[in-house]
């Protein structure tokens, strides 16, 4: 998570780090995962049984609830700015305005 929120300020040094910040995440995945299937296999302790993550549904969909999750993020950060930059809001009329936001019916 650190590669993705610090990437751009490091990239306009000229540096992209978001592999080597993000790549040790996914190593630790990898690395986890194989460790819970040699758990599984001798018959040890497991913290997560990794058949679960087997079915279609959760394959499909753990992408898809990450995807909008990034997405659910991002709009929490670009809207406010929009609203205070473009509309001239103050940092608490943004607040108030996303607070008592509500949907048009």
């Amino acid at each position: 998570m650190l590669g993705i929120l610090q990437g751009n300020k490091l990239a306009t040094s000229g540096f992209v780090p978001i592999v080597v910040l993000a790549g040790p995440g996914i190593l630790f995945i990898g690395a986890f995962l194989i460790w819970e299937l040699r758990q599984k296999r001798r018959g040890g302790p497991k913290l997560i049984d990794p058949a679960v993550l087997r079915p279609r549904e959760v394959k499909i969909g753990l992408p898809l609830t990450t995807v909008q999750s990034f997405m659910m993020s991002g709009s929490l950060f670009v809207i406010p700015v929009f609203e205070q930059i473009a509309l001239g809001y103050s940092a608490v009329m943004t607040g108030f305005a996303l607070a008592f936001r509500q949907p048009k019916t």
